[in-house]
C-alpha cells in the first residue's frame, strides 16, 4: 500500500514539474509535534522526573520541568502558539502522578497531553466553551487518570492516559461546577455552582461512579464555598464556616457536623485553605499562615507573610515537606514574568526559577 502511494505521488510530482517548467514545489507541511530534547538532555530530564514532586512551567514557547528541591530546569518540548494557554497560575501544566505525562488546557486546541517517553503531544479532549471558562483538571491520587467537568457542567469525565480510555458520570443540577476527589479515589464531593446567589451553598458526596448521593448544606459564605479539603483518611471534608472556623463533615453521615478548628481571634477571617502532607494550611486575614496537624488538630507553625518581605507581592502556595512555594510577578517593561522560590516556615528560601511565564506588554504578538 505504501509503495503504490509513493509511486502515484512520484508520478504526480514529475508531471507537475514538467508542466511548471521544473519550478520547485512547496515544501511539505511540518508536523506540530514538539522538537525532542537533545540526547544529552535526556539524562537531566530523567533526573528531574526522579524528584518527589517536579513542576512543569512555560517560558516563552518552551515547556520546562524542574525539581523545586534541587533546581535545574530542563526543556521537554517546544510548543506552538495555539498549544500555549493564557497565563493564569503556576499549575496550568500538570505532571501525572506516575510522571509519564504532562497535561494542560489550550482554548484553541483542547486538553493536551505530552507523553514524556515518546515526546508526542495529542489532543485527548476537544476544546469547549465550558472548559474555556472552567479549565479545572485534576489527577486521581496515584493514578495517571485525569478528571474534569465538561458538557456544560453536566458530566464528570475520566481519561486514563496510558490507554486513552474515556468514561463519564452524569452530575445532577446544581452541582456541575467544582469537585474534589477523596485520597482513596473512592468518593467525590461536588460543590454547587448553578442558581446560587444567596443563602448557603449545597454540597454532595457520591461514589466515584456517581452512586449513593448524599446532599448537605453548611453555613458557608458563597464566595468561600470552594475552600474545602478532604482529610487524609478520606473520612470526610473540612470546610470554612462562620468566617473563622473549620467545619468537619463526615462522608458517611454528612448531617452530623462538628467544629474542626477555630482561629484564636473570632474576628479574624480564613481567606484560604489547603491540605498538604497531612497538614492543614489556613491563611488568616491574608497576613499569616497557620499550619495545623490533622492528627492532633493543633497548630504546629505560624508563618507571617513577612518571611518573604524581600519578594515583590509574594503569593504563597503550601507545598510538600513543610514548605511553601512563593511566586512573585515582576514587571520590567516591556516584559512581565514570574519568579519562583521555595521556603521553609521560617523564611529560609532559595530560588527555584528566575523567570517563567514571560509575556510581552507592548509587542503585537499574542498574549501568552
Amino acid at each position: 500500500m505504501f509503495k503504490s502511494k509513493y509511486l502515484l505521488f512520484s508520478a504526480a510530482l514529475l508531471s507537475s514539474l514538467l508542466l511548471a517548467g521544473c519550478t520547485s514545489s512547496p515544501p511539505p507541511a511540518t508536523s506540530n509535534q514538539p522538537t525532542p530534547p537533545p540526547a544529552a538532555n535526556q539524562t537531566q530530564i530523567a533526573d528531574v522526573l526522579k524528584a518527589k514532586h517536579p513542576l512543569a512551567v512555560i517560558q516563552q514557547q518552551q515547556l520546562l520541568i524542574v525539581d523545586p528541591e534541587y533546581p535545574s530546569p530542563q526543556p521537554v518540548a517546544d510548543l506552538t502558539s495555539d498549544e500555549i494557554p493564557p497565563v493564569e497560575h503556576l499549575f496550568q501544566f500538570i505532571i501525572s502522578p506516575n510522571k509519564k505525562f504532562i497535561v494542560w488546557y489550550a482554548p484553541t486546541k483542547g486538553i493536551l497531553s505530552l507523553d514524556l517517553a515518546s515526546q508526542q503531544i495529542s489532543v485527548i479532549h476537544p476544546a469547549s466553551e465550558w472548559l474555556n471558562q472552567n479549565p479545572y483538571l485534576v489527577f486521581l491520587h496515584g493514578e495517571d487518570k485525569l478528571a474534569f467537568i465538561d458538557d456544560k457542567g453536566t458530566k464528570l469525565f475520566f481519561i486514563d492516559l496510558p490507554t486513552t480510555t474515556t468514561t463519564s458520570m452524569t452530575i445532577p443540577y446544581p452541582f456541575g461546577n467544582v469537585f474534589r476527589i477523596s485520597p482513596d479515589n473512592a468518593l467525590v464531593v461536588f460543590i454547587s455552582g448553578f442558581g446560587q446567589s444567596d443563602k448557603f451553598p449545597q454540597y454532595m458526596f457520591t461514589t466515584i461512579d456517581g452512586q449513593n448521593p448524599k446532599r448537605f448544606i453548611t453555613q458557608t459564605n458563597l464566595s468561600k464555598r470552594g475552600l474545602i479539603e478532604w482529610l487524609p483518611d478520606s473520612s470526610g471534608v473540612i470546610i470554612v464556616t462562620n468566617q473563622s472556623e473549620l467545619l468537619y463533615v463526615s462522608q458517611s453521615s454528612p448531617n452530623q457536623q462538628e467544629i474542626y478548628y477555630k482561629l484564636e481571634n473570632p474576628d479574624s477571617e480564613i481567606t484560604d485553605l489547603s491540605l498538604m502532607d497531612g497538614l492543614v494550611y489556613i491563611f488568616e486575614d491574608d497576613k499569616v499562615w497557620e499550619v495545623i496537624d490533622t492528627t492532633t488538630h493543633r497548630r504546629i507553625a505560624r508563618s507571617p507573610v513577612e518571611i518573604a518581605e524581600e519578594v515583590y507581592r509574594p503569593h504563597f502556595i503550601p507545598w510538600y515537606d513543610k514548605s511553601f512555594l512563593i511566586e512573585e510577578t515582576l514587571r520590567l517593561d516591556p516584559e512581565q514574568f514570574n519568579r519562583l522560590w521555595i521556603s521553609n516556615f521560617l523564611g529560609i528560601k532559595k530560588t527555584v526559577l528566575d523567570k517563567y511565564q514571560e509575556t510581552s506588554l507592548t509587542s503585537d504578538t499574542p498574549e501568552l
